[in-house]
């Protein structure tokens, strides 16, 4: 089981340059995630690069203020299970009993935490803390995710708005990742999937 603290927004458009916080070295090779619709936005289970991973909300943190961003931070508990070789489920069966593949490509920013301190490092070094920006395509429609997730260190939400507070500090004047814009995947997700965004 892995512990997180995760604040999310999503977008229909890009809310700004992608430039002003990743640089174009930070790309993540990009992949399709396929989401079981979620029942409920407490829950969520996707199927990715041979595993399947399910997240339980823990705690709801409550709606922290960054700066000019204002985003709803919150805990979660996440398993995964590795699927035997070959047996990843087919595309078309996914498709076929309404799991929605999400493209996604992300880029990253790793941080280290100790004592207060952040320090930046290479997304392949181990980190305590990452941002990304990720641009999505759900049914050939394009969407934008800025989110910080916090794993290791003392205390996860301590860890999550030290790094927020480093990353966001460049945001350009008049810009506000808004608390409307915030939530999980899961729940997104469902709110995208109930026709609420086109």
């Amino acid at each position: 089981m892995l512990r997180t603290c995760e604040i999310r927004w999503f977008f229909q458009t890009a809310p700004f340059d992608r430039s002003l916080l990743v640089r174009e070295t930070a790309e993540a090779a990009p992949r399709t995630d396929w989401y079981a619709p979620p029942a409920d936005p407490r829950c969520g289970v996707k199927a990715r690069e041979g595993q399947l991973e399910t997240k339980l909300l823990v705690q709801d943190d409550g709606v922290r203020v960054m700066g000019l961003a204002t985003g709803r931070m919150q805990t979660w508990s996440k398993w995964s299970l590795a699927f035997p070789p070959n047996e990843f489920p087919a595309a078309e069966l996914l498709a076929a009993t309404g799991w929605v593949p999400v493209n996604k490509r992300r880029f990253l920013r790793s941080f280290r935490y100790h004592s207060g301190d952040v320090a930046e490092v290479d997304p392949q070094e181990d980190a305590d803390c990452q941002f990304e920006w990720t641009e999505l395509a759900v049914r050939g429609a394009p969407y934008w995710t800025i989110g910080l997730e916090a794993f290791r260190g003392p205390g996860l939400g301590q860890v999550l708005l030290c790094v927020a507070a480093r990353v966001l500090q460049d945001l350009p004047g008049g810009t506000c990742l808004a608390e409307e814009n915030s939530a999980s995947y899961p729940a997104w997700l469902r709110t995208l999937l109930e026709g609420e965004y086109p």
